[in-house]
């Protein structure tokens, strides 16, 4: 029995290199191809969403109509507002001429903020008092900066009561 040898014998074996690739050499000649392009029939151009042949064609419909334009429900009759009177200014997002202030935060309402935050107490609740006047007066904002600063500064002095009085109770014969 023969064992069948590989086409270029085992890897390594004497005498059987693998052939190896050259390009192919030209001479002056251009390479000449044996495949040509076939001239293929093809079918006419039909339309696919026509009717097939012996069938009615299908139903057309008529034009759509014009309708005529109608407002809106929810808004208003030409002239009106939606509110009934039609103002000779629109305010939305803007600031009553008559009060340059409107729009502005009072500042006595964050330096009471500032100051119940950083611990000087009394100020605080004093500027923050200030504040609630000059806003309700000059329709500033700021409110609720005011009474965060003021609450903040209560904090405080109750903190401070509070250690007072157990510095004070330590320190009483007895105890």
């Amino acid at each position: 029995m023969s064992a069948t040898r590989e086409p270029y014998g085992p890897a390594g074996a004497a005498g059987s290199a693998a052939p190896v690739w050259e390009p192919p050499t030209t001479t002056g000649q251009q390479a000449v191809s044996s495949w040509q392009p076939q001239a293929v029939d093809t079918p006419p151009a039909t339309n696919p969403y026509a009717a097939p042949v012996g069938q009615p064609a299908p139903q057309t419909y008529p034009a759509p109509q014009a309708y005529a334009a109608q407002p809106y429900p929810y808004q208003p009759a030409p002239g009106a507002s939606r509110f009934g009177t039609t103002p000779s200014y629109e305010t939305w997002g803007y600031q009553v001429p008559g009060n340059p202030k409107a729009g502005t935060t009072n500042g006595f309402a964050v330096a009471a903020l500032v100051l119940g935050i950083l611990g000087v107490s009394l100020l605080a609740v004093i500027f923050a008092a200030v504040a609630e006047s000059q806003i309700k007066k000059n329709g500033q904002r700021g409110h609720g900066m005011a009474v965060a600063g003021a609450l903040i500064a209560v904090g405080w002095i109750a903190l401070g009561v509070l250690a007072f009085l157990s510095g004070f109770a330590a320190g009483l014969p007895g105890s």
